[in-house]
């Protein structure tokens, strides 16, 4: 229903550009077009800082980063697929860079928060006011 502009719902999309508009609901990483650090299911990597390789390595030993810089370049506040029984870190650096984006916010330090970005996006330039 936020889709359809005729109901006037403030923040509707009401664009042209619907099935190609980006979307930063969560960060998704698909198998086949980035490197999985681990393995994936239906086609989404799950998300580690470790890599699999036949046993699981210790990301403090090993020094690997696995899914990290790609979860951390990416603009999304959400992401999908963790495994928290497997690798607890993923989603605690998540949470970690998500608070210090807020605190930079509420200090008035917004270098942290492309707020340029956001607001030039299909889906905020074209919505319901």
């Amino acid at each position: 229903m936020n889709h359809n502009p005729q109901l006037g719902i403030k923040g509707s999309y009401n664009g042209d550009k619907m099935e190609t508009k980006p979307t930063l609901t969560r960060f998704k990483n698909w198998f086949g077009k980035r490197p999985c650090a681990w393995r994936s299911v239906r086609d989404i990597c799950i998300l580690t800082v470790g890599k699999w390789l036949g046993r699981y390595v210790s990301r403090l030993v090993s020094g690997l980063t696995g899914d990290l810089p790609l979860l951390f370049e990416a603009r999304h506040l959400f992401a999908n697929k963790f495994y928290l029984s497997h690798d607890r870190v993923v989603i605690e650096c998540l949470e970690e860079k998500n608070f210090n984006r807020t605190r930079a916010g509420v200090l008035g330090k917004h270098e942290l928060v492309d707020t340029h970005f956001y607001s030039n996006l299909e889906f905020v330039k074209h919505q319901v006011t």
